[in-house]
C-alpha cells in the first residue's frame, strides 16, 4: 500500500498538528510507503476502507493508537467536532473504534439513529456506516429479505408503457436475462488490458440491487440526486455484508459499477442497456399495434458506448430473426 504522507494540507480538513503528527507515527510504526508531495492530501476514506475489509489491519492500527494515547476515548471526546457530514479526523478515528469493539456509550452514538444526512454531492465511508446502521443492513437476514424483493418489483418502464401482459419483466429478471446474455455473447478473452469477464458477470448480478430501496426510477426520469441516494444506499447495503463477515466482494462491484471507469464496469452498463433494448423489442413484437414506429425509435435511443457494446447491438438486435418485423423501424426502412 502507498499513500500521500499526511502533512499540512489535512490543517483545512479538520486536523491539527497532534492530529497530523499522531497519524505519521502510527503509519510510519505499520511500515506504509508514505510518498512526500505537498501538492495531494493524505486520504483517510482510502484508509479506512481498507480496515473495513481487513480487521487485522484494523486491530494493528487501533492498538498502535492506544499505545501512543492510552486514553484514546477520552483524547478524541475532548477535541471531536459534532458535526457528522464534516470531514473530521476525529470523527473518523472514533468511529473505527465503535466498529472495532461497538461498546463505546458516549453522546455520539446519537448519530446512529438521527436523520438521515446523505443528500449531498460529497459524502464520507462514515456517512455510509450511520445509514448502515439506520437501516438495519448490519443484519445479514435483513439483507437478504431486501435483496430477494428483486423477484417482486416489476420495472417501472414496462409499467409506464402499459404493456398489455399480466407480468411485466421483474428486476431478477432483468438481472438473470443480463447475466445470460453476457455469457453467451461476451468472449471468454479480448485483447483489452484488465478486461475481465466473470467480474463483469459478477458485477450484473449486484447492480440494481438497491432499486429494491430506492424503486426503479426509468430513464429519462432518473436525476442525478437519484443516482447519487442509488450509490450511497447500494453501499450502505454492502457494507452491512463486509462488516458482517468481511466479504468485500459486493462492496467493490458495486463501487466500480458506480463509477463506471473501468472497461468491465462500462462493458457490464452496455449489457445492461442491451438487456432492455432486447427487452423492449420482445414487448414491441409481441404487441406490434402498441408501439408505433416513432415510439419505436424514442424507447431505442440509449445505445452501447463500447465497441464490445455496439457489436453485441448488432448480432443481437439488428440482426435477431425474432425482430425482424419491428427493426426496419430502427434502421428506417
Amino acid at each position: 500500500m502507498e499513500l500521500f504522507r499526511p502533512n499540512q494540507n489535512l490543517l483545512t480538513l479538520g486536523f491539527n498538528l497532534e492530529d497530523i503528527n499522531y497519524l505519521n507515527q502510527i503509519l510510519d510504526l505499520m511500515n506504509i510507503k508514505l510518498i512526500d508531495d505537498d501538492n495531494n492530501v493524505f486520504d483517510f476514506n482510502y484508509l479506512v476502507i481498507k480496515m473495513l475489509k481487513d480487521e487485522v489491519f484494523l486491530n494493528k492500527f487501533l492498538e498502535l493508537y492506544q499505545e501512543l494515547i492510552p486514553d484514546l476515548e477520552l483524547y478524541l471526546l475532548t477535541g471531536i467536532g459534532f458535526d457528522v457530514a464534516s470531514y473530521h479526523f476525529k470523527w473518523y478515528l472514533f468511529l473505527l473504534l465503535l466498529l472495532h469493539q461497538d461498546q463505546y456509550s458516549s453522546e455520539i452514538k446519537v448519530y446512529l439513529v438521527s436523520d438521515e444526512a446523505y443528500h449531498k454531492t460529497y459524502y464520507s465511508i462514515f456517512d455510509i456506516y450511520f445509514l448502515m446502521r439506520r437501516k438495519h443492513y448490519d443484519s445479514l437476514n435483513n439483507i437478504f429479505n431486501l435483496i430477494s424483493k428483486s423477484n417482486e418489483l416489476e420495472r417501472t418502464g414496462w409499467l409506464n408503457a402499459n404493456i398489455p401482459t399480466n407480468h411485466k419483466e421483474s428486476i431478477a429478471e432483468h438481472m438473470f436475462n443480463m447475466y445470460h446474455l453476457a455469457k453467451i455473447y461476451l468472449k471468454d478473452d479480448y485483447d483489452i488490458s484488465e478486461y475481465d469477464k466473470k467480474k463483469i458477470l459478477d458485477m450484473i448480478m449486484v447492480h440494481d440491487l438497491a432499486e429494491n430501496i430506492i424503486g426503479d426510477i426509468a430513464h429519462p426520469k432518473k436525476t442525478i440526486m437519484d443516482e447519487i441516494r442509488e450509490d450511497v444506499e447500494g453501499k450502505a447495503l454492502f457494507l452491512g455484508i463486509l462488516i458482517n463477515n468481511h466479504d468485500s466482494s459486493y462492496f467493490d462491484l458495486w463501487c466500480e459499477w458506480s463509477e463506471n471507469k473501468t472497461i468491465n464496469a462500462m462493458i457490464a452498463h452496455d449489457i445492461d442497456v442491451l438487456q432492455f433494448n432486447y427487452q423492449f423489442m420482445t414487448y414491441a413484437s409481441l404487441y406490434p399495434n402498441h408501439f408505433s414506429d416513432d415510439e419505436i425509435r424514442l424507447w431505442m435511443r440509449r445505445h452501447p458506448k463500447t465497441l464490445i457494446g455496439e457489436e453485441l447491438y448488432q448480432e443481437l438486435i439488428i440482426n435477431n430473426p425474432k425482430f425482424k418485423e419491428k427493426v426496419g423501424a430502427l434502421i428506417g426502412k
